[in-house]
């Protein structure tokens, strides 16, 4: 039978061993000064956009800021390129600056979206927003609409804006227009969901602890090139950087498709999610979420067949969930099939409403905020 070892001299002999490693670890430190050795951090930059947005939103002097949680928002005063001397206000949307505490008896809307809502391509005063604050208020109820609109804005986005910034406007009702367009695409990085995950993980103490000790200590710089020629080094590194941009453009071109390989800004699935979360976090605050089905040109859907997919999401959401709907992309639809013009209901381009385009939104949205009993307004194609 084998002694085992008195207590003290297991703790000695664990504490000379600890002694040992930690000797060991400094000489090698110490030598790996005394070389200069140095081995930087090679990050490769997330697209947060695409290359000329982000290139614009780094100097500062576009439409959008650079912001962790929505990735990007309206800077405060910069010029609407298409507005008449109109610039984003200081609360960083579009339309008039609110007060934080909406005055008694007045219904305060916030309207999430992308740039359809945002109102790209008509005078402020022509969009939705705008207008749903002017039938509400023609109707006898007095109304305050914030536009919380962005151009290029995913769900994901929208849900992170009004979790940032309009839930602190406790809005009694929240309109979410989103699917139109932007959620399809490509994401040419990561999901627009793994961005904001990403770029809220950078602010934390435990990645600037992180951060702090890979600059600072050089056997972590001898780690990291190990690992880095383990993998073929920089050249290696860069031809697969590359390789992967090359797929992921090439991806782009057919994200139209329903059956695709590549991966979207949001995925159908996330889509349906985020519109959840989003119902959840509104419900919370003591609001009332409505959705919209936004309308597209005809060409668009048949371009695209994906894009119809959102569409259905939007309505089976609110079905599931027993949220009114707005469908806008329905009321387009019959407005055309009884005489009226496509072209008359958007800009020059198939995504964004025309101001007249933007009133019959307004519309509808008007009648289902103004009657909590109705339960969704057109029935979709």
């Amino acid at each position: 039978m084998v002694a085992s070892s008195p207590p003290g001299s297991l703790a000695k002999k664990l504490t000379i061993a600890a002694v040992s490693v930690v000797l060991v670890l400094s000489l090698a430190e110490a030598g790996l000064r005394l070389a200069d050795f140095r081995h930087k951090r090679i990050e490769v930059p997330l697209l947060i956009w695409n290359p000329a947005e982000d290139k614009v939103m780094e100097e500062g002097s576009g439409l959008h800021l650079f912001d962790p949680g929505q990735l990007w928002r309206p800077r405060p005063g910069a010029p609407i390129p298409w507005g008449e001397d109109e610039v984003v206000n200081e609360g960083g949307w579009r339309g008039p600056l609110r007060e934080p505490v909406a005055a008694e008896d007045t219904l305060r809307v916030v309207t999430l979206g992308d740039s359809s809502t945002f109102g790209l391509g008509v005078a402020y005063g022509e969009s939705y927003s705008a207008r749903l604050e002017e039938r509400l208020r023609a109707a006898g109820r007095e109304a305050q609409v914030i536009d919380g609109g962005v151009v290029g804005f995913t769900v994901r986005q929208g849900l992170e804006r009004y979790r940032d910034t309009f839930s602190a406007y406790r809005p009694d009702v929240v309109v979410a227009a989103f699917g139109a367009v932007n959620d399809h695409y490509s994401c040419l990085d990561l999901s627009d969901r793994r961005k904001i995950e990403h770029e809220r993980a950078q602010l934390s103490w435990g990645k600037r602890l992180s951060d702090w000790l890979r600059d600072e200590v050089r056997l972590l710089h001898a780690v990291s090139w190990l690992q880095l020629e383990a993998h073929g080094g920089k050249e290696r590194l860069a031809e697969l950087w590359l390789a992967t941009k090359r797929r992921e453009h090439e991806l782009m071109k057919s994200s139209g498709r329903v059956e695709w390989p590549g991966e979207r800004r949001v995925s159908l699935e996330d889509f349906s999610a985020a519109l959840t979360e989003l119902k959840d976090l509104v419900e919370g605050d003591g609001g009332r979420l409505v959705l919209v089905s936004m309308p597209r040109k005809a060409r668009a859907e048949r371009d695209r067949p994906v894009l119809t997919l959102y569409s259905r999401a939007v309505m089976t959401v609110a079905a599931r969930e027993e949220l009114q709907v707005a469908d806008a992309r329905g009321a387009f639809h019959r407005a055309i099939a009884g005489g009226g013009s496509e072209d008359a209901l958007f800009v020059n381009d198939f995504w964004h409403p025309s101001a007249a385009g933007h009133d019959l939104i307004a519309e509808g949205l008007a009648s289902l905020i103004l009657d909590e009993s109705v339960p969704r307004w057109g029935s979709g194609d």
